[in-house]
């Protein structure tokens, strides 16, 4: 399906991919380089879903390398540290979190020990409706099932803190909306 963009529309898709591809580290796309210089797992779902037509390459590489941080458990942390920059280049980082102390840690990559609510799958499902090439879209996603799989089995078993089938978070930053005002009131901030 095809949809023609008016002229703003188009200035507007332009303008976001400039900064798409300004923001691209070599590897994931930063938010923003300055306040969230490392990747952020919701971030990296709605980036991936804006380079599907853009930049096919680079939407599947920013889901591959967060995954690259996912925990032998399945765990999707909701932050992968990018270690090229300083170690005090954003709090809290990989010191506080100490993730390489966890046994079902990734070794060699340093992470949150939180994780964020399943986009992933979306995402890839959006990067597979907008692949011009389906043996290759097909081949990404035979790659990332297992990831997202893990993923999910993870949240039912490890998050159903209730034991209802509903999946829990346990931090607020946990919520994808982690500097929301709406917490402020909660954590007496």
């Amino acid at each position: 399906m095809s949809t023609r963009l008016t002229g703003d529309e188009t200035a507007l898709w332009k303008a976001a991919a400039r900064v798409l591809d300004a923001n691209w580290t070599g590897t994931a796309t930063a938010a923003s380089p300055g306040l969230y210089p490392h990747q952020w797992s919701w971030d990296s779902a709605f980036i991936s879903m804006g380079l599907a037509r853009h930049r096919r390459d680079r939407a599947e590489a920013e889901l591959l390398t967060l995954f690259r941080g996912q925990w032998a458990d399945g765990m999707l942390p909701h932050i992968v540290f990018n270690t090229s920059l300083a170690r005090h280049a954003f709090f809290p980082g990989p010191e506080l979190w100490r993730s390489e102390r966890q046994p079902s840690a990734p070794r060699g990559v340093h992470t949150s020990g939180l994780t964020q609510p399943p986009l992933h799958a979306l995402a890839a499902l959006r990067l597979h409706e907008c692949a011009t090439d389906g043996e290759s879209s097909r081949a990404f996603l035979a790659r990332l099932y297992p990831l997202l799989t893990a993923q999910h089995r993870y949240l039912a078993h490890a998050r159903d803190l209730g034991g209802n089938g509903l999946i829990a978070i346990c931090h607020p930053w946990e919520s994808g909306l982690d500097n929301s005002p709406a917490w402020d009131r909660p954590l007496g901030a």
